[in-house]
C-alpha cells in the first residue's frame, strides 16, 4: 500500500456500505471443435535403411591420426561417426561397408573447445569418433 492510496481511501461506515452484487454464475465454456487427427509417419528408423544407406549416414570418414595408425597394428580402426550414432549402428555400418566381423566398438565424444583468434572468441567444433575392433584375421585397407 503506498502513501497516496491512504489519502484516496474514503472512510465508509457500515450503514453506507453498498450491498454486494450477487455472485455471477460461471459462463459455460464454448465447445471446442475437435480437429481431425493427422497420422504422422514415424521417422525412418535405422532398421528401414539398406546396409549401404546406413553406412553412409553413420560413418563419416576414417580418422587418420598417429593414434589411429598405431591402433591399426592392433586390429583396431578409428572412424569419425555421426553425432547421434550408437554402438550397434556403428557395428552394422562397418560390417556392411567393409565386409568384416566387428568384435567391439568404443565411442569417444570430443566436445567443442573454445578458441581465440586475435581478440575474437570462437570454438572448435566437437565430433564423435569410434574405435572399432575386428576379429583376428580381418583387416581394413584405409589409404593414409
Amino acid at each position: 500500500m503506498s502513501v497516496f492510496d491512504y489519502f484516496k481511501k474514503e472512510d465508509k461506515k457500515p450503514d453506507q456500505v453498498k450491498a454486494k452484487a450477487p455472485e455471477a454464475q460461471p459462463k459455460p465454456k464454448p465447445a471446442v471443435e475437435k480437429q481431425p487427427e493427422v497420422k504422422k509417419e514415424p521417422a525412418p528408423a535405422a532398421t528401414n535403411l539398406t546396409k549401404g544407406e546406413l553406412a553412409a549416414l553413420v560413418l563419416k570418414a576414417p580418422h587418420i591420426s598417429e593414434k589411429g595408425t598405431f591402433l591399426s597394428t592392433q586390429n583396431q580402426y578409428l572412424f569419425r561417426v555421426a553425432s547421434r550414432a550408437n554402438k550397434p549402428e556403428i557395428k552394422k555400418a562397418v560390417e556392411a561397408l567393409y565386409k568384416v566381423k566387428v568384435t567391439s566398438v568404443n565411442i569417444i565424444n570430443r566436445p567443442p573447445r573454445p578458441k581465440s583468434w586475435q581478440r575474437k572468441m570462437g570454438h572448435q567444433s566437437g565430433y564423435k569418433k569410434a574405435i572399432v575392433t575386428l576379429r583376428a584375421g580381418d583387416r581394413i585397407e584405409i589409404i593414409t
